[in-house]
């Protein structure tokens, strides 16, 4: 699993560098390009944060068989959360 995460944590920073610095990144080397914490603040609650090495690890504890195309889709908003980011730009709904 340990492998599997450093697979895809790969895989997420080669879609966020550019393609001519891609043979630059190696397992070796991600541990440097990757300095931000684990866990971030929201309010009073201490949160991981979701594509972090620990965050990959924690998720893939559930379903095991996951890929990169997985974790981009779960870090989507919800229905629920893009109406919720609607109601707080356009105000309630009102009938």
């Amino acid at each position: 699993m340990l492998l599997k995460a450093k697979a895809i944590l790969l895989a997420w920073i080669k879609t966020v560098v550019k393609k001519d610095q891609h043979h630059t990144i190696t397992p070796e080397k991600f541990s440097i390009l990757i300095k931000n914490p684990s866990y971030y603040w929201q309010g009073r609650t201490l949160l991981l944060q979701p594509m972090s090495y620990r965050g990959i690890v924690q998720t893939l504890k559930k379903p095991p068989n996951w890929t990169i195309e997985d974790f981009n889709e779960s870090l989507k908003p919800s229905e629920k959360e893009l109406r919720r980011m609607q109601m707080a730009k356009e105000g309630p709904i009102v009938i």
